[in-house]
């Protein structure tokens, strides 16, 4: 296997299937795909019902579903989560906009995430 991280695909998934449908071992069929054993365990654990449940279209559908669910987390800093972040996790300042925390409040993190802001 390629150096990186690489997807399962529906037709590696459908090796799956039919390997286990024949009886091999999960170490053997990680053999077979180039893929670590753990590859195999962690598919067969998230997408499976057992080693007898497992059925490459549903993996292929379940996997689909939970990458449309990670890419809708934003990722960057957006309006809304700038608001939220001013208000909830910065420090309340009474003095005035300009001033900066002093002393052990004032960490490295706070003042980061504030120079951003």
């Amino acid at each position: 296997m390629p150096i990186g991280y690489h997807h399962l695909t529906l037709e590696d998934r459908c090796t799956i299937e039919g390997l286990l449908r024949s009886g091999w071992s999960i170490r053997r069929i990680a053999k077979e795909l180039k893929r670590s054993p753990g590859t195999i365990s962690r598919e067969l654990a998230r997408n499976g019902k057992g080693r007898k449940g497992y059925r490459a279209a549903k993996a292929q559908e379940k996997a689909w579903g939970r990458r449309q669910k990670a890419s809708e987390i934003p990722r960057k800093l957006t309006g809304k989560l700038r608001t939220v972040i001013r208000e909830k996790l910065l420090p309340k300042r009474s003095i005035g906009a300009d001033c900066r925390p002093i002393g052990p409040a004032a960490t490295s993190a706070e003042a980061g995430l504030a120079a951003r802001l």
